[in-house]
């Protein structure tokens, strides 16, 4: 039997917070990324990669989505929490906080977009509920494995794709990808309530070389 090969980093892709909880869960730490607590559609995952992220955070492109928890940019029209006060660029406190998440934002990128070493072994997680039949998931999520490859400089990792239960198929049988599935998907409105059991299915089968906290189904 070979042997599993197991995973130096983990890192989320989004699409929203579940998947960054789940791995918070399982490593007992945060595995920071730049999508980890944003709302990243898969076409504004490509765009991010496409482009390495140029773009993002100008000022013209910011508004308030709904309530005012997220914040939506529409250079790559991805969203994430706010972290400015109610007025937004009108509070006085605006161009702090502004520069503070520039800051957080230009390390995450950076951190994102190094090369890694032949050694490095990186499992990618992106969680998709978009379910509309324009979108064909295969060719997309091609485009995405192929931006990996050359934002990291080799084929050391895996792209693994989630879906619910529901739109299960068989393996697809393309390199540096896996699509899997959850018996069911968080809601959104507590990304925290992930279907642990289907999670950790995930985690064993791409397990990280860290400890790993897993719930014992």
């Amino acid at each position: 039997m070979q042997e599993i090969r197991k995973f130096s980093e983990y890192v989320s892709l989004g699409n929203n917070c579940e998947v960054a909880f789940q791995i918070r869960r399982v490593l007992g730490r945060d595995s920071s990324s730049f999508f980890s607590w944003n709302v990243t559609p898969l076409g504004s995952l490509e765009s991010l990669l496409r482009s390495k992220f140029s773009g993002i955070l100008s000022r013209e492109n910011l508004s308030i989505h709904g309530s005012g928890a997220l914040i939506n940019d529409s250079s790559h029209h991805y969203k994430f929490h706010s972290p400015f006060a109610d007025a937004f660029m009108g509070d006085s406190n605006f161009e702090v906080q502004y520069e503070e998440l520039k800051k957080k934002f230009d390390y995450l990128t950076l951190k994102f977009l190094r090369k890694r070493t032949e050694i490095e072994n990186v499992a990618y997680f992106y969680k998709c509920d978009e379910h509309s039949t324009k979108i064909d998931f295969q060719i997309a999520v091609v485009k995405i494995r192929d931006l990996i490859a050359e934002i990291q400089g080799n084929n050391s990792f895996k792209l693994v794709f989630i879906q619910d239960e529901a739109f299960r198929e068989e393996d697809w049988g393309l390199d540096n990808i896996a699509n899997r599935y959850l018996k069911r998907l968080a809601p959104w409105a507590d990304a925290t309530d992930g279907h642990v059991q289907s999670w950790d299915r995930i985690f064993r089968e791409f397990p990280s070389e860290s400890e790993m906290h897993l719930s014992g189904y």
